[in-house]
């Protein structure tokens, strides 16, 4: 059982950790290489990279907000994961 006040900022925080932040920790971080690469359309050619030190607090709640929320009663079910979003019913 997640205690209330960690269950409170998974919510406030939810939309930032599952949405906002989802394409730079699925695609932009390469904890591999302790770099982050963004990837912006505008710019296909250019080769952008920044340290991972530079991100760290983005990292530190990526990490914390992921290991916990997906497996957490904070989380949707996957049945009603994409409902009201892109304009799925």
């Amino acid at each position: 059982m997640i205690p209330p006040a960690l269950m409170q900022w998974l919510k406030k925080n939810e939309n930032l950790g599952s949405e906002k932040f989802l394409l730079f920790w699925l695609e932009w971080y390469r904890e591999k290489e302790d770099l982050v690469i963004p990837y912006i359309m505008s710019w296909p050619d250019h080769d952008i990279r920044f340290k991972a030190e530079e991100w760290e607090h983005t990292i530190k709640f990526c990490k914390t907000f992921n290991e916990i929320y997906w497996t957490s009663d904070a989380c949707p079910p996957i049945e009603e994961m994409g409902k009201g979003y892109l304009g799925i019913p």
